[in-house]
């Protein structure tokens, strides 16, 4: 059976919390919803979990944690890093979001065909919040930094991205953006992309910046972002940063 493959392969209303994977290796050639720890997440939570020099290789819906983040689903305070391949809605921490991505990252090699993105492949109609994502990301249409499509074109469904920012590098597809590699109408509040590492000056969606600048804490404190040691936009100190020496950090990542 080819779908809804991982070390979990249905997770419905379930909880699955400080969890980690060590450099785990799945390779479908068919089916659909393949991720590393959960196949399908359906109603309910991810947290606190991570799959480390990872190998995700699959056919649709393919994420380097979660194949498909379903419709109640939330993925938080969770990350990638490694390698995810496959066809079509290929991300580095889900494939498709239906539910909520919040507070986790991505930092992998992602190559497909079709909505492809650095965090999530397509977002219809999910949420991501409060994310990010590095490492190259290649495809041939609908190639996004942080999300391959904002929506499907198909359904009324679209996906909404706050406060989140891509660092991805080397984008290639006939059609790519920054944050987004298509928009279908979702709203992309308050996010940025690295015009230097990317190659691009264009998205749909978020403001393109310098490495310089995506380095500095004033251009995300000035968008309203919640940093630590600061009250003005808020107090859970979502974010870190070292100012001017590298990108925004999430508030439960320590520096290496």
């Amino acid at each position: 059976e080819a779908t809804a493959v991982g070390l979990f392969r249905y997770v419905s209303n379930g909880r699955i919390r400080n969890l980690g994977l060590i450099t785990p290796n799945i390779k479908v050639d068919e089916g659909e919803f393949h991720g590393s720890m959960v196949g399908v997440l359906s109603e309910g939570i991810v947290t606190n979990c991570y799959a480390e020099s990872a190998s995700i290789t699959g056919k649709d819906e393919v994420g380097g944690l979660v194949g498909e983040n379903g419709s109640g689903g939330i993925v938080m305070n969770c990350y990638f890093t490694g390698e995810v391949s496959g066809r079509d809605s290929i991300g580095g921490l889900v494939g498709q979001n239906l539910g909520d991505i919040k507070t986790s990252y991505s930092y992998a090699d992602i190559e497909g065909r079709n909505a492809v993105g650095g965090l999530a492949g397509r977002c219809s109609p999910g949420e991501a919040v409060n994310c990010y994502a590095r490492g190259n990301v290649a495809g041939e249409w609908y190639v996004g930094g942080l999300v391959g499509s904002n929506g499907s074109g198909r359904s009324p469904g679209v996906g909404a991205i706050h406060n989140c920012y891509s660092a991805s590098s080397n984008l290639t597809g006939t059609q790519k953006g920054g944050i987004l590699g298509a928009d279908w109408g979702g709203p992309v509040n308050k996010c940025f992309w690295d015009i230097e590492t990317s190659g691009l000056t264009k998205s749909y969606g978020g403001e393109g910046k310098t490495t310089a600048e995506m380095q500095m804490a004033a251009i995300f404190l000035n968008a309203g972002w919640d940093f630590t040691a600061e009250t003005e936009n808020g107090t859970q100190d979502i974010w870190w940063i070292l100012d001017g020496q590298d990108y925004p950090r999430l508030w439960w990542e320590s520096y290496e």
